[in-house]
């Protein structure tokens, strides 16, 4: 859920029906366009995390990791918005071209 234009909380709880004692959790940031994963936050208990440090209105995914003694799992991409700045843009100065702008 975003909570600001820089900042998304990123939630879970236990699973319904756990694999064993859960001794980890940890947050993966996806990166777009196959840039990678992002380890954002690891915990040993449920709960949520803050994840700070990001761009306005954009889409982001997580992906949750659980781990026991014996392995991890983990759940499907996530996304969520971070909200709109607020902050107002200018555009007296934008040059909008266009094919026949160079094409004469």
């Amino acid at each position: 859920m975003a909570q600001s234009s820089s900042q998304i909380r990123v939630s879970w709880s236990l699973p319904l029906v756990p694999n064993g004692a859960i001794v980890r959790y940890t947050v993966f940031r996806v990166e777009r366009g196959g840039g990678g994963e992002v380890q954002v936050a690891t915990s040993a208990a449920p709960g949520s995390v803050l994840v700070g440090g990001l761009l306005p209105f954009v889409e982001y995914f997580f992906i949750l990791e659980a781990c026991t003694a014996l392995g991890c799992a983990r759940s499907p991409a996530s996304s969520a918005f971070t909200q709109e700045s607020g902050e107002s843009v200018k555009a007296e100065n934008i040059l909008i071209m266009n094919e026949s702008t160079f094409c004469g």
